[in-house]
């Protein structure tokens, strides 16, 4: 297995585009009690014999949990599983949210990589996004985390905002360079159902921009960061050369991993299960059964084979095929293929999410 998943939902507001499951209550006695929850989870699946190579704490604002509660939970992984010799431990942060002495802490706790949720180094565009954090608190955040001694940070950004411009778009590209993170992620920005974006873009209260415009911004990002040395491994995500996120790549590389937590998500032994999004459910199925499961599935080889080709797919190195007439529900220029070896290109990487239903549709 390549590693654990754990969502800590707490956040001090809900960003309005966010679909993740967060809640604002993180006073101590919830914290402790849903790491109590979380603690239970991981004992319930304990394996010696199972072997851990990525940690990864998301969320929510992961940040926002207490060191003490941290550093619980770690313990408690190192004591039911065999994890690896420094395995990859990362932890989601939010600018203003976190000090120089939070971050020291972290890397006695072997937390060695940061994920920064920047977004945007423009003021009106954080703004727009109801972020609570400037563009300087984003950089005295990085700064403070390179003070501490990580070497390992990706910074987030998001993409076609409503009044967000070409230019302002390159000048946050080109801050992210100057900063010069081992790893960076993009997302265009997605209207989810029940979110406050949705509703307002519903009610005409905001703009959706073209998919020309957004394709314009995703290939002037490919232009920017590879041009700096960052290589374009994944559909949103760059990192420098031995920095790609090994925890990320397991999912894409379709290996087996745990999730816990509330709205967690796992794929093991042939199944996908995910828990309850809601805290009370939660918290009832853990006291109940010990886990937090609210519905699995069990996987088809069909189902397999056509994840494969669609995880493969997100990424640079591709996947063998030799399906010709496959090939012709794909543009030309959105791929190339060589030796059986499919990739898809810049254009194919900025349409791939209909590119995969297309070929899910036909498979």
């Amino acid at each position: 297995m390549a590693g654990i998943y754990l969502h800590i939902p707490f956040c001090s507001s809900i960003c309005q585009y966010c679909d993740f499951f967060v809640t604002t209550k993180r006073d101590f006695q919830m914290q402790e009690k849903y790491v109590a929850a979380i603690l239970e989870e991981i004992s319930f699946y304990a394996n010696p014999q199972l072997e851990i190579k990525t940690i990864y704490f998301g969320g929510g604002t992961p940040s926002l949990l207490k060191i003490e509660f941290l550093a619980k939970v770690l313990e408690e992984i190192y004591k039911n599983f065999k994890v690896t010799f420094e395995p990859e431990i990362t932890i989601e942060v939010n600018p203003k949210e976190v000090t120089l002495q939070d971050f020291l802490v972290y890397k006695k706790l072997g937390i060695n990589r940061l994920s920064i949720g920047t977004q945007s180094f423009e003021e009106n565009e954080l703004k727009f996004l109801t972020r609570l954090h400037s563009s300087n608190d984003a950089i005295k955040c990085f700064t403070e985390a390179r003070k501490a001694g990580f070497q390992n940070v990706s910074l987030d950004l998001i993409f076609g905002l409503q009044n967000q411009t070409l230019e302002s778009w390159a000048k946050s590209l080109e801050k992210t360079v100057e900063l010069n993170p081992e790893h960076i992620s993009l997302y265009g920005l997605t209207f989810y159902e029940g979110t406050k974006f949705t509703r307002k873009l519903e009610k005409g209260k905001i703009q959706k921009l073209p998919e020309e415009t957004e394709l314009e911004f995703y290939l002037k990002a490919i232009e920017v960061l590879t041009k700096n040395g960052f290589e374009h491994y994944e559909v949103s995500s760059f990192a420098k050369p031995n920095f790609y996120s090994k925890h990320n790549s397991s999912y894409w590389n379709h290996t087996e991993y745990l999730g816990v937590g509330a709205s967690a998500h796992s794929f093991f032994a042939g199944k996908r299960f995910w828990n309850f999004a809601n805290l009370e459910k939660y918290f009832e199925s853990v006291l109940k059964f010990g886990n937090g499961i609210e519905e699995e599935e069990k996987i088809t080889t069909e189902t397999l084979e056509l994840e494969k080709l669609m995880l493969g797919l997100r990424q640079k190195k591709g996947v063998n095929w030799n399906d010709l007439e496959l090939l012709k529900q794909i543009p030309k220029d959105f791929y190339t293929i060589e030796k059986n070896n499919l990739r898809l290109t810049s254009k194919g990487f900025a349409m791939y999410d209909s590119i995969a239903e297309k070929l899910a549709s036909y498979l």
